[in-house]
Order: C-alpha cells, then structure tokens, then sequence
C-alpha cells in the first residue's frame, strides 16, 4: 500500500494537484507506519522532497516538514537500513537535491 500511495501522489504531482499529491504522501506514511515499512516510508518522504524541493524555489512542506528535511531523513533511514543505493540512484537520474 504505502508504495501505491507514494506512486499516485507522484502521478498527481505530475498532473499539477499539488495538494492532492500531498494528501497521498500523507496517507502513504500513515499506512507505512502502520505495517513498520521503514523503506517505503524513506522512499516517500525521498519522493516528497524531491517533489517540493523543486517546486516554488523548494519552500513547500509536507505537515510541516520541510523539503530539505524530508530528503534528509529519506536518505539517512534507507543509509541506516543498508539500502544507501537508493539516494544513489536519485543522483544518477540527476535528481538529488542535497
């Protein structure tokens, strides 16, 4: 579940509904939470700030949080869990933001 919201909070970022994009990030580390998917709730908040780092000069928030903020937790949670070529994969595709 938690992957499937992240995909449609990008789908909807894509489309231009900003706030609906953020709804389903929200949802999608509610349900993250929920069943302790520590990788999929770094990849959201990855998704999330990369998403509003970009956006209106990266001044967005998701609860709160800022963009840079939430890349930072993204990458230090999947750097925890051994899974640091994700972050990596982000900077090939030449979306790092850090």
């Amino acid at each position: 579940r938690p992957e499937v919201f992240k995909l449609a909070g990008h789908l909807e970022w894509a489309r231009g509904r900003r706030r609906r994009a953020l709804g389903w990030w929200r949802r999608g580390l509610a349900a993250g939470e929920a069943l302790g998917a520590r990788p999929e709730l770094a990849r959201i908040r990855l998704e999330a700030g990369l998403r509003l780092a970009g956006a209106r000069g990266g001044s967005g928030s998701l609860d709160g949080v800022s963009a840079a903020e939430l890349l930072e937790q993204g990458r230090t949670e999947l750097e925890g869990l051994g899974l640091g070529w994700d972050p990596e994969q982000l900077a090939e595709r030449g979306e790092s933001h850090r």
